[in-house]
């Protein structure tokens, strides 16, 4: 449980910031 959080936390910042950068390309 630990460790699919911890690599969730990696994930879901980049992807988080992946998504910020398309909207605002896209937008």
């Amino acid at each position: 449980g630990c460790r699919m959080v911890e690599m969730t936390c990696e994930e879901h910042d980049r992807h988080a910031a992946g998504s910020q950068f398309i909207t605002h390309t896209i937008g």
